[in-house]
């Protein structure tokens, strides 16, 4: 079964480029980080287009900073790749669940 692309749906897929994106600048790979996150930010502009709540937005827009601020060599937020993670579980759990 194809899973409904709800904002869950783009989240989990998010989950999975930042994990990319995290990978790849611990490995020092510039052309799989900037593919990661120019798909982190495609997937960012289609959650700007979904019907969410005021508090869903305001949280999307301090996840895109984090994220789009994790390629900088004097980053603004301090973020470890396990909070990362652990943010990210709970949607990739609710979306397999959804498949099966």
């Amino acid at each position: 079964m194809i899973p409904a692309r709800t904002s869950a749906f783009y989240v989990a897929n998010l989950g999975s480029e930042v994990s990319r994106l995290q990978s790849a600048l611990a490995n020092g790979d510039t052309t799989l980080a900037e593919g990661a996150l120019q798909r982190a930010k495609t997937i960012f502009e289609r959650l700007s287009e979904m019907p969410l709540r005021e508090a869903e937005r305001a949280e999307i827009k301090i996840l895109r900073e984090v994220i789009e601020d994790l390629p900088n060599k004097n980053p603004h937020f301090s973020v470890d790749a396990a909070s990362l993670r652990d943010y990210f579980l709970p949607f990739a759990h609710r979306l397999l669940d959804m498949t099966h």
